[in-house]
């Protein structure tokens, strides 16, 4: 037997101290030793409470316990226990006192000598190993060794205690790469605004009467967004195109001469104005307007409203359509009095181009007329600000409000949804991205990754890293050493 010469240490020799684990029993079920061995930081603790009440040893002998940590490859000891008899305990003193100290490597050990008719202490064994990654899949045996003290048969065996380590708990914060996409800037910014009035002429007539039913109040709106345009120095009017439509009553024919005619009265009148030269302006004309009647009955609560939009959408003769609407009575002439004065009107599209900004003067612009700026000037504003904070936040969903069918507005967007953690609306911008694009790939995977979907991750990261996005490539290493640290093989 191997002999060993210990630093005696009685580690607080406890009667019914309390316990954190199941208890465990070795050595024949003689001896009892619940605790717990667990990893924290970089220390592993085994901390048993001994109990050798049962314990049937020879007074002439000695029992060496040895925790041991074992893995496939390797193996670490904790500092042994002797538990010695009565007889044994002075040899072992002796063993002691004459001891050259300087050659011999201590071990913490709690020595108990055992007496008849003494009730026997529990032993408080308190050690720690410094951790190691190869200890994740080890567990740990008590290697026994009896000697064979006074002509005695020696044992040395070993046995199971704990089947591993109560691992800590690892948390690897990420902060993934989220990738934007630069617009292009717009070499000429054209723009337009829309006016709709609704004026009220006298049956058969297309000259327009300003004091005849609400038509003041009407072109008042009219002049009021010219002077606007007119008066904003950051844009140039290219042209006015005035659309005029009637309502389908009395003949196509006639409606469409009265839709056109009152297009054209209108350019008269903007004309003599004065505000615009005149060959800015171009008239087209729509005739009866069902596009408009069926967008109103759609969105409004009219009595046998199905019927109606069947007539419609299915009734290809427009004199038909009319003749079958005629006929339905009470609910023609909710249509005639509350319905179709709404599909007179004529339209006003002015469109201007209008000159770029520097960034500080977009930023001003983006405060009252953000649909003068381009998505590259919006995408310069959003880059002034730090990513994830609400000012950021707010022009890409700007961006995306003033071009909802924008491929890159709605890429970007989603970028800026997933930097603040709604990734429900992210997804709902990436429908209407390019999906091709390594940043729309890279973002997918963040998604992915931020939702703990690792292979999904992995397979949008690679194809974004095949497109050159080195964002995905630096997302995808965090991501292996995330899941490296986090999810140990097998526990």
């Amino acid at each position: 037997m191997k002999r060993y010469i210990y630093n005696i240490l009685l580690l607080g020799l406890l009667l019914g101290i309390s316990t954190t684990g199941t208890a465990q029993r070795i050595f024949d079920g003689e001896i009892s030793m619940p605790g717990e061995l667990k990893q924290v930081g970089n220390t592993v603790y085994l901390n048993l409470d001994i109990d050798i009440n049962d314990l049937s040893l020879n007074t002439n002998r000695s029992l060496m316990l040895t925790p041991v940590l074992r893995s496939s490859t390797q193996t670490a000891e904790f500092p042994p226990i002797v538990i010695n008899g009565k007889k044994r305990h002075k040899a072992y003193e002796r063993s002691i006192a004459y001891s050259d100290w300087e050659d011999i490597q201590p071990a913490l050990v709690a020595v108990v000598q055992l007496k008849k008719n003494q009730a026997r202490p529990t032993l408080v064994y308190r050690e720690t190993l410094p951790y190691s990654s190869w200890m994740d899949d080890a567990y740990l045996e008590i290697h026994e060794e009896l000697c064979d003290c006074g002509g005695e048969e020696a044992l040395d065996t070993s046995e199971r205690l704990f089947s591993g380590i109560d691992l800590e708990q690892r948390f690897y914060a990420v902060t993934p790469q989220i990738a934007y996409i630069q617009p292009q800037a717009e070499p000429v910014k054209n723009r337009s605004e829309q006016f709709e009035v609704y004026l009220n002429f006298q049956v058969g007539k297309t000259n327009i009467l300003p004091e005849f039913e609400n038509n003041q109040a009407e072109l008042n709106k009219l002049d009021q967004g010219f002077n606007v345009v007119k008066s904003d120095a950051n844009i140039s009017v290219t042209d006015i195109e005035i659309a005029g439509y009637a309502s389908p009553e009395g003949s196509v024919a006639l409606n469409d001469r009265l839709s056109k005619g009152r297009a054209e009265a209108l350019q008269t009148l903007l004309a003599q104005k004065g505000n615009f030269p005149a060959s800015v302006y171009h008239v087209t004309h729509g005739g009866e307007d069902w596009v408009r009647l069926q967008e109103l009955v759609e969105a409004s609560g009219i009595s046998q409203k199905e019927e109606i939009l069947s007539i419609i959408r299915n009734t290809a003769d427009p004199t038909q359509r009319q003749n079958k609407l005629v006929a339905m009575g009470a609910t023609y002439r909710t249509l005639l009095n509350d319905y179709y004065p709404k599909l007179r009107r004529v339209v006003c599209n002015i469109n201007y181009s209008v000159r770029n900004f520097t960034i500080d003067e977009s930023k001003e612009i983006l405060k009252t007329k953000p649909q003068q700026l381009s998505l590259n000037e919006m995408f310069l504003i959003a880059n002034t600000y730090k990513e994830g904070t609400n000012e950021f936040n707010e022009v890409f969903e700007t961006a995306v409000r003033l071009f909802p069918s924008d491929q890159v507005a709605n890429q970007n967007a989603a970028a800026a949804a997933i930097s603040r953690g709604d990734l429900t609306r992210a997804r709902s911008y990436l429908e209407k991205a390019d999906s091709r694009t390594p940043e729309y790939a890279n973002n997918m995977g963040v998604i992915y990754f931020l939702q703990g979907d690792y292979d999904n991750a992995r397979a949008e990261f690679n194809r974004a890293i095949a497109g050159g996005s080195n964002a995905a490539r630096e997302n995808l290493e965090e991501m292996n050493k995330k899941i490296e640290i986090e999810v140990r093989p097998g526990r």
